[in-house]
């Protein structure tokens, strides 16, 4: 939920995320298109990555996920 989020407020900004464009892929391009947010896409796109490929997820990286990305202005 928190992904496609992310996702909807960079693609009001231009930044559409391709069919089969994978996280690392995306948040380079969308940190290229906004380099003043680049720290912000990095954070997100680590704690994403955490959360969906990590062994065991951890209830308060989700909670700084939704932070973060409610927080996200590109």
């Amino acid at each position: 939920a928190e992904s496609q989020r992310f996702c909807r407020k960079l693609a009001r900004r231009g930044v559409h995320r391709r069919p089969a464009e994978g996280p690392l892929e995306f948040a380079h391009r969308a940190a290229g298109a906004f380099p003043g947010c680049a720290g912000e896409v990095a954070s997100i796109r680590d704690l994403y990555l955490d959360l969906r490929y990590g062994p065991a997820p951890d209830k308060s990286l989700l909670q700084t996920l939704r932070q973060r990305v409610r927080a996200f202005r590109p």
